[in-house]
């Protein structure tokens, strides 16, 4: 018997340790698990309408939530949780470059993992993803998961192309407008923007630093502007004498509109409206002065005739007539 107690009790140390490996194995596998699902937890709580995914490298399983269809217009059970229904349903033009992103952060070469790319919905259209995800590695640095989510960004999308297309369409009227336009800070006063217009305008060339107090002739007029401005947001058809780069002078009439400290101005060339005004005055105040001498002029031989009426009216002796008549039949 005692030969064969050796034997045995190594036989039974082996089968221990075999068991012992294998809730080793069990317990690993069931942490993994673990770990995985509160990582979705995670993700779940910092973006409850946000699609998950997660993915097993290794083994190539993948797991989607509801809402990852749903933002796609999908029920539950139409598209299979694969990798591959993700790379279908990638728009074209993005299919290469979003497959290249992921990869180089699964492989390391990227610091971390944070697109956006065009889905196809199930209506046809597409719709911007805004996706990101974070990757578990093992001991020796090699990713052995991944996961992370999907967040609808269509409407964002829409309101920064629109916002593009308003700021060219802004540009565009700023930089080929025909009446000159600028925008200055109104607590500083200094010019930090003129069109091509404006630049005519002002006689200004190109880098030239300058403020809208450096263009005023009569200074009150430049502050009545301002104040004006800052207390109705908005000033139309002012009209002031400025003072050009080269010290001429130029008349022009100021529409602005105030955005924060921002002022945003409109200059329109009035000088030759401006000279046919004051010439226009100048004629009328040269009309005034001539009616008002020709009047004097013919009231004093009117006086006189109406004397004479007057004489002959009261005077009945043909002899002393008769030299009233001969004045009044002269030429006055």
């Amino acid at each position: 018997m005692s030969s064969t107690t050796p034997n045995t009790s190594q036989e039974e140390l082996t089968t221990r340790i075999s068991d012992l490996e294998s809730d080793l194995q069990r317990t690993e596998k069931a942490l993994e698990n673990a770990l995985s699902q509160l990582h979705k937890y995670k993700l779940a709580a910092s973006g409850a309408n946000d699609g998950l995914w997660d993915l097993n490298i290794e083994t190539g399983e993948a797991f989607v939530s509801p809402p990852w269809k749903t933002m796609l217009g999908y029920d539950e059970l139409e598209l299979p949780s694969q990798i591959n229904t993700w790379e279908k349903l990638l728009h074209p033009e993005d299919r290469a470059w979003a497959n290249k992103a992921l990869q180089e952060y699964i492989d390391g070469a990227a610091p971390d993992y944070d697109i956006e790319f065009r889905m196809r919905h199930k209506d046809g259209s597409y719709r911007w993803i805004h996706s990101k995800g974070t990757v578990l590695r093992n001991d020796a640095g090699k990713a052995y998961r991944i996961s992370g989510s999907h967040t609808d960004i269509t409407e964002r999308k829409f309101a920064e192309q629109a916002l593009v297309e308003s700021e060219v369409k802004y540009r565009n009227l700023f930089e080929n407008s025909q009446v000159g336009m600028l925008r200055a800070n109104i607590d500083t006063g200094r010019i930090i923007e003129t069109n091509s217009t404006a630049m005519e305008l002002f006689r200004a060339e190109e880098g030239d630093y300058f403020f809208l107090k450096d263009l005023a002739v009569d200074v009150s007029s430049m502050e009545k502007f301002l104040k004006e401005l800052e207390e109705e947001g908005t000033v139309a058809n002012l009209e002031m004498q400025i003072k050009r780069r080269d010290g001429t002078l130029l008349w022009v009439a100021l529409s602005g509109s105030l955005h924060k400290d921002i002022l945003e101005c409109v200059v329109k060339d009035i000088e030759e409206t401006k000279q046919h005004v004051l010439e226009l005055q100048r004629i009328n105040f040269e009309l005034d002065s001539f009616v008002y001498h020709a009047s004097h002029d013919l009231r004093s031989p009117l006086r006189s005739v109406l004397g004479l009426t007057s004489i002959l009216k009261q005077d009945t002796d043909p002899n002393s007539r008769a030299p009233c008549v001969s004045l009044l039949a002269s030429p006055v």
